[in-house]
């Protein structure tokens, strides 16, 4: 069933449905409904179907991300956006094909950005993302199920690396150029132990896109794309935010990462140590970049590609960052002692 089939079975008839964003994982679309509905004039709605490859039991999201949304919209109505319950008042619709659909409310008056604009957002962002580990450390009830077993854990992505190269062809792995990056991994593969899973609930996906900015003083409204939330380490979050804030920013990197680890520790309220914050970006991109390329070298299986080579290419933006935080280290160093000398956390 396409998008319009499913907004019809399971919610209502649209007038418009086109796609939205530029997302690696879930096709996104952007509806208005019918006039003469029964939805208010204007109103404007967020579909998305869950990508089945990637979280093989849409059951399990289902549930995550319903308990989060009721849980945060309880103490910070608006945080999140709310889900619209189908027309058999279930939180999603499974099609004909059994694909998994979900319908959410649009965010009016809201943007999404791409890169870091100035310190006052970047605090704000940092701020948004910790009072979202905060909002959710209650959470009653039993703990969230993994969505996607081993997710952000790079031991295990490394084990699948292994696993992927070591079935092709020397001459077919050189052929399809991964075996250039097989130095630069090995020397960092002690980062695997740095950041073990934890007991934290985590977003899971910390990029700045996935933070909505708003109002007239332009701070954070409403953070989305619930789908990963679950328990982990809090640093991954921090260190996936701070590594998307920085690789497109031009503001001073090492001003950014304070603004970000500033408001970050006054929202969160979890435990914190220098190396944690320091190591958290290099770790994620490194990670994100081991993916990248496994995916590459396994035929372009996991992210969506516009065409062969796309994979390479991401994995080597994630390994140059890498680098980046490398050199920057000590310079960051600094200034998160400084932060947390000032922390009553």
């Amino acid at each position: 069933m396409n998008a319009q089939e499913v907004l019809c079975a399971g919610w209502f008839e649209a007038a418009d449905c086109r796609p939205l964003g530029a997302g690696h994982i879930n096709d996104t679309y952007l509806v208005s409904p019918v006039a003469g509905s029964e939805h208010k004039s204007g109103a404007r709605f967020v579909l998305q179907r869950l990508n089945r490859h990637v979280f093989k039991d849409p059951r399990i999201v289902e549930s995550n991300v319903a308990r989060v949304v009721a849980h945060i919209t309880a103490r910070a109505p608006g945080f999140v956006a709310g889900i619209i319950p189908s027309r058999t008042a279930q939180p999603g619709f499974r099609d004909s094909a059994g694909e998994y659909w979900r319908l959410w409310h649009f965010v009016e008056d809201a943007t999404a950005f791409e890169a870091i604009a100035s310190l006052a957002m970047a605090r704000a962002a940092g701020a948004a993302f910790g009072r979202f580990q905060s909002l959710l450390a209650d959470l009653p009830g039993a703990p969230l199920q993994q969505a996607i077993p081993g997710f952000l854990q790079l031991a295990g992505y490394l084990e699948h690396y292994d696993q992927v190269r070591g079935s092709l062809d020397p001459t077919a792995a050189a052929s399809i150029a991964g075996e250039s990056f097989a130095d630069f991994i090995a020397a960092r593969r002690s980062l695997a132990g740095a950041l073990p899973a934890g007991e934290d609930y985590i977003h899971g996906d910390c990029k700045l896109n996935n933070l909505l900015f708003g109002g007239v003083a332009n701070e954070v409204v409403c953070v989305v794309d619930l789908d990963t939330v679950m328990r982990g380490h809090w640093a991954w979050d921090f260190g996936d935010l701070a590594r998307s804030a920085l690789s497109d920013s031009q503001l001073d990197p090492v001003m950014v990462f304070t603004a970000l680890t500033e408001g970050f520790l006054e929202a969160s309220g979890t435990r914190r140590s220098v190396d944690e914050l320091v190591i958290a970006p290099r770790y994620v991109a490194f990670m994100l970049g081991v993916r990248f390329l496994t995916d590459h070298l396994a035929g372009d299986t996991y992210f969506k590609v516009e065409h062969r080579g796309v994979n390479l290419d991401r994995a080597q933006e994630q390994f140059d960052l890498v680098e980046r935080f490398e050199s920057l280290d000590e310079k960051l160093r600094q200034a998160a002692s400084g932060l947390l000398q000032r922390s009553p956390n």
